[in-house]
């Protein structure tokens, strides 16, 4: 539960990443991107947005907070070299603060690729409702739960209101800080959790929260927590030397860091309840591409050192020419740290050995370590050790594990129990390979033991099976996982020549697939990125691009060949189609229109051979009525039999038999005698007025007969 003297600050980080940035020149709105070491895009935001909201003038029975006007502007000052616009509210009633939270989200929480981040310094508060502690921000107008609990309640913020905002927003990424000390279910509390790769935070979404303490601590009246916000999102924080500071970083880094101060806090730090927003990390940059370069050399520089520290088998002369090669590559100075000095000393300690001159020093400590007191050992621990090693050896697992859990619980401070979590994740790496937990656990270690060379063979372990788990990966053609597993196998330590080489192949069975898939567009976009990256192997992209080129003509003759296919079955419905999705493809070739051409020209061809045909047949069908009319029914027919064997105008066909079937003789059942139907007419009678003979009353006339058989 929250001390009234003390002071609440929620930083709510909506960054989406904070990195290189290239378009407008406006505050807030350039584009942030950001890369792995190797200079492949990841991540890219639009816009950056901070709500800085500050109370510190209480009104309703609440200790006025003298301090926050100062951290308000100091937090909006760091934000704003990290290229923020940052937007500030002070002391608002609730009223007032939920309109500002809700107006900063309309404005700004509904763009995907923006990052925002709200920072909230003021009292925080913490009571137990229906058997839960609920957390709750205390606005200016809000009165002291201790003489109106309903005003307060009414009049305070709950941080499942601001779980609810959490939720409602659609940008990616969002942290949230509070220099307070308070319970809430938002906060998945976590005592160490590893910092992932780049590649992989960037993708998911997420919304994590920052406590300066747990419910029933203290916060001090001058804030500890806000200077080392500010010194860890300007580069302390950065524990793998990537350049970047993520949301899981700042949160390590603000446990130790605020710890340290004696001042009965421990931060607390974690992800929001929810399988949508809890598999990415908040990004920043250090913003000085200088300092970025430096970091990532700083990078290189250290994972050649451990790489050279662990080959142990090489022969002594190879070993001094590598250690003096290492000592040439590494000469300049890095301004921003002083690891680098402190891995020369150790080279040149390891040269100087080499060379007869001195004795060896041992793997230099992290910058901020101390030195430690050595550990003492115990019978009991030997003996539990010793039992370990017996187990082991007789393959009885489940005793071993025994054996070096009771070191870890009942032993911790003695060199038996030092080794033992060394050892179990030994063993869990070697049963479940790399995930979150073991890294998690590799982390831990690294920070307590940091000198420690079984430290450093479990590293070449986990090292060694990100490899085997990446080339499977490539095997299968997960090409973004194989990727992953390269990337994280650098941080281990793996050889950085020879995950280069693995990391070209990927990227050449990529392009090669998009190829073989047609997707030329895609694969020329692909090759571009890589050859611009400037690690792409010059040899293998202009393969590369003649393969691209060959497939392309290739894939164009066969499309080509098939239309014209189309074309020549009179199937002009479907090339028609075909012609209008190449054309709009923007792959077609230039001479397109000749092949338009010759539809257009076989298409009238077939149009004037169908009417043609269309006449042909009318004149027919008129013929052969003509021959039934006539009573030529055997003509009739003849005809009509030349025509079924034709297979042409079936209907035609169908209609004339009928006509003759209806027109042709019959034969009458009881006789036997065929008569056959004579169409009516009409005729003249009577001879003409000239003809000799003709007697005089003898006149002409016609005379008209109807049908008859």
């Amino acid at each position: 539960m929250r001390n009234p003297p003390v002071k609440l600050l929620l930083a709510f980080a909506f960054l989406l990443f904070t990195v290189p940035i290239f378009a407008a020149e406006t505050r807030g709105v350039k584009r942030v991107e950001i890369k792995t070491s190797s200079g492949e895009l990841v991540g890219l935001y639009e816009q950056s947005h901070a709500l800085v909201i500050g109370v510190s003038d209480y009104t309703a029975g609440w200790p006025d907070l003298e301090s926050v006007t100062k951290d308000v502007e100091a937090v909006s000052t760091a934000l704003e070299g990290q290229g923020f616009n940052v937007e500030q509210v002070l002391n608002p009633t609730k009223r007032e603060l939920a309109a500002a939270f809700g107006d900063f989200i309309d404005q700004y929480g509904y763009d995907p690729e923006n990052r925002l981040l709200f920072y909230y310094s003021g009292h925080g508060y913490t009571q137990e409702l229906h058997g839960r502690q609920v957390g709750y921000l205390v606005p200016s107008d809000a009165p002291n739960p201790n003489e109106d609990r309903k005003g307060f309640s009414r009049k305070s913020l709950r941080m499942t209101q601001v779980l609810s905002w959490a939720k409602q927003i659609e940008s990616k990424h969002a942290l949230f800080l509070f220099d307070s000390c308070f319970s809430g279910s938002v906060l998945k509390e976590r005592a160490l959790v590893v910092p992932r790769q780049i590649r992989a935070v960037t993708a998911k979404p997420v919304r994590q929260f920052i406590s300066a303490g747990s419910a029933g601590q203290t916060v001090p009246a001058d804030s500890v927590f806000r200077p080392s916000f500010i010194r860890g999102i300007r580069g302390e924080a950065d524990l793998d030397k990537d350049g970047y500071v993520t949301g899981t970083e700042l949160g390590l880094f603000l446990q130790k860091r605020v710890a340290s101060y004696d001042t009965g806090q421990t931060p607390q730090f974690g992800k929001i309840k929810d399988p949508l927003y809890d598999e990415g990390d908040f990004v920043f940059t250090l913003g000085d591409s200088a300092q970025q370069r430096w970091a990532e050399q700083q990078q290189q520089m250290r994972l050649r050192f451990k790489q050279l520290s662990a080959d142990l088998q090489a022969q002594l002369d190879f070993q001094l020419v590598q250690w003096q090669q290492f000592l040439s590559e590494h000469a300049d100075d890095n301004p921003f740290s002083i690891e680098d000095e402190q891995l020369r000393q150790s080279a040149e300690a390891k040269v100087a050995f080499l060379t007869g001159k001195s004795m060896p020093t041992v793997t230099v400590a992290a910058p901020d370590s101390a030195p430690r007191e050595q550990p003492t050992s115990n019978p009991e621990a030997a003996k539990l050790m010793k039992t370990y090693r017996l187990a082991k050896k007789r393959n009885l697992e489940k005793l071993a594990e025994q054996s070096l859990q009771a070191l870890v619980s009942k032993h911790p401070d003695t060199p038996e129990g030092r080794e033992a979590p060394i050892l179990l994740l030994s063993a869990r790496i070697e049963k479940e390979g790399v995930n979150q937990e073991t890294e998690e656990a590799m982390l831990a270690l690294e920070v307590e033991q940091p000198d420690s060379p079984q430290v450093a063979k479990v590293r070449k372990q986990a090292s060694e099976w990100l490899l085997t788990e990446g080339d499977r990966r490539q095997k299968v053609e997960d090409y973004e996982g194989a990727l992953a597993n390269y990337e994280k196998a650098a941080s281990y330590g793996a050889d950085a020549d020879a995950l280069r080489r693995k990391q070209a192949g990927i990227k050449e069975q990529q392009i090669r697939s998009l190829i073989d898939a047609k997707r030329f567009g895609k694969a020329e976009e692909a090759l571009t990125l890589w050859e611009g990256s400037g690690v792409a192997p010059q040899a293998t992209l202009d393969a590369l691009h003649r393969l691209k080129h060959e497939r392309h003509a290739e894939a164009l003759q066969q499309e080509w060949n098939r239309i014209t296919t189309l074309i020549k079955n009179k199937r002009f419905s479907t090339a028609e189609s075909a012609l209008s999705k190449w054309q709009a493809s923007g792959d077609a070739p230039s001479n397109l229109d000749e092949l338009y051409a010759y539809l257009k020209l076989q298409k009238d061809a077939e149009q004037r051979r169908l009417e043609a045909e269309r006449q042909r047949m009318a004149k027919r069908r008129r013929e052969v009525r003509a021959m039934i009319d006539s009573g030529a029914t055997e003509e009739a027919e003849t005809r009509l039999t030349h025509w079924q064997s034709s297979g042409e105008d079936a209907e035609g066909l169908r209609e004339l038999q009928a006509y003759l079937e209806a027109n042709a003789a019959s034969t009458e059942p009881v006789t036997g005698m065929k008569f056959r139907r004579i169409p009516g007419g009409s005729f003249r009678m009577g001879s003409p007025s000239s003809e000799e003979g003709r007697d005089s009353t003898e006149r002409q006339h016609t005379v008209s007969v109807g049908e008859f058989w």
